[in-house]
């Protein structure tokens, strides 16, 4: 035990992420990951700051399991909630149809920041693909701009799908799609 987790009693008995972090000697990026995992309980106030809420036994729970499981608790040995080898069991067509549905209420021309808000990856990431020839755009004055049969050609890549850590959003799609394609006869 080192000295914050010693001083335990001073902290109160609803605890903020920081505070949890630095009880638990973790990064901020480790610490989001467990709590948006549900690797820790909390309450998720849907506020910018101070967003999660986190119980002391909760964290004590999560410092005694930590010792017994590291691998648990730890990002990069962390398997996805939902494996999806979707070569197998999905044709191109498909996920084409799919994701053209899916995006019918967007434009035809999307934003970076739509594109984000759409798969549920940053801003960052999108424009990472953009530079590195992943996602076709174009230039213009505004910003770039993605056509959406480009961004629907991305979604059904190989690159894109072999992602290894994808968003939550783009998870659930991929269940969804999935879903739907066990209902159709």
């Amino acid at each position: 035990m080192n000295r914050d987790q010693d001083n335990l009693n001073e902290y109160p008995d609803i605890m903020t992420k920081e505070q949890m972090r630095i009880v638990c000697h973790i990064s901020k990026r480790k610490a989001t990951y467990l709590l948006q995992n549900g690797l820790v309980p909390c309450v998720n106030t849907g506020k910018k700051t101070h967003t999660y809420l986190i119980r002391k036994s909760d964290i004590l729970v999560y410092l005694q399991n930590r010792m017994v499981r590291p691998e648990k608790y730890d990002p990069c040995s962390a398997k996805p909630n939902v494996h999806l080898q979707l070569s197998d069991r999905v044709s191109s067509d498909q996920m084409q149809r799919f994701y053209t549905t899916l995006t019918a209420h967007y434009p035809n021309l999307m934003t970076v920041a739509q594109v984000s808000e759409l798969t549920g990856y940053s801003g960052h990431a999108v424009q990472n693909w953009i530079r590195n020839g992943r996602l076709r755009y174009f230039d213009c004055i505004g910003g770039w701009r993605i056509p959406k049969v480009w961004l629907i050609d991305f979604l059904c890549s190989h690159y894109c799908n072999g992602i290894a850590r994808k968003s939550l959003r783009h998870l659930s799609y991929l269940a969804q799609l999935l879903q739907e394609l066990q209902n159709d006869p």
